[in-house]
C-alpha cells in the first residue's frame, strides 16, 4: 500500500497472462507514487501488478484453469468464480475494503488508446481522454457482462476506469507519454493541479 491519504485507488495490472507492457507501466506508475508519496499527498494506493501471475509465467492470456479472467466478476447472488480465484480474490477486496477507485491498466488492438469509466468519475475520464485522442466508453452499458468493468459499475461499489493504450507502445513510451493522466487518474485531480504538482517536484 503507498500513501496514507483518503482516496483509495486499487491500482490492477492487466487480467491478461500475456500483456508485460501493461504489467510494466503499472510497476512504473508504483515505483513513481511510492517515490513521490509525499510530494503528492492525499492518496492511498494498493497496486496489484498483475492480476494473472500464472498466465504470465506460461505467457498466455488464460489463467492456469484456462480461464479468461476479466469475464468471471460474477455478482454475489452468483456465488464464487468457477476456476478463477484471480477474480475471486479482488471481488473479496472490492467488499472488504471498500476502495473508491478501481484503475484497471492494458493494453489495446488500436492505433489510438482507450478510456473507460462509470458514470460517477465520467467527468475527469472525459477530460484525460479527451486531452489524449483516446476512445471513451461509458460503463456498464460499454462492458461485457462478467468484466471487471461491468461488475464494479453495475454493483455501484466502487469507481472503476480502464486506461488501455496501444499494444505497439512499449512501456517506457507509454511512461513518457501518459505519466501524467494516470496520475491524475490516481490522485482524482485535473490535469491542471498534477501538473503543478509535477513542475512543483522537478526543481
Amino acid at each position: 500500500i503507498i500513501g496514507d491519504g483518503t482516496f483509495r485507488t486499487v491500482i490492477v495490472g492487466s487480467t491478461r497472462g500475456n500483456d508485460p507492457a501493461a504489467v510494466d507501466l503499472t510497476e512504473k506508475l508504483a515505483r513513481h507514487l511510492h517515490d513521490n508519496s509525499l510530494i503528492y499527498g492525499g492518496f492511498q494506493a494498493l497496486v496489484i501488478r498483475t492480476l494473472n501471475p500464472d498466465g504470465e509465467a506460461n505467457r498466455k492470456s488464460v489463467n492456469a484453469f484456462g480461464r479468461i479472467i476479466n469475464r468471471q466478476f460474477v455478482s454475489e447472488s452468483e456465488g464464487l468464480s468457477a476456476n478463477c480465484p484471480e477474480a475471486d480474490l479482488l471481488r473479496r477486496l472490492i467488499q472488504n475494503e471498500h476502495p473508491d477507485r478501481i484503475l484497471h491498466i492494458r493494453t489495446i488492438r488500436s492505433p489510438a488508446g482507450a478510456l473507460g469509466s462509470d458514470s460517477d468519475s465520467a467527468p475527469l475520464a472525459a477530460s484525460i481522454s479527451q486531452s489524449l485522442s483516446f476512445t471513451r466508453f461509458l460503463y456498464p452499458q460499454d462492458a461485457a457482462v462478467g468484466t471487471l468493468e461491468h461488475y464494479c459499475a453495475s454493483q455501484q461499489q466502487c469507481q472503476v476506469i480502464t486506461f488501455a493504450f496501444p499494444d505497439t507502445m512499449s512501456s517506457s513510451a507509454a511512461w513518457n507519454g501518459y505519466q501524467d493522466s494516470l496520475l491524475n487518474l490516481v490522485l482524482n485531480q485535473s490535469p491542471t493541479k498534477t501538473a503543478i504538482k509535477n513542475a512543483g517536484s522537478s526543481r
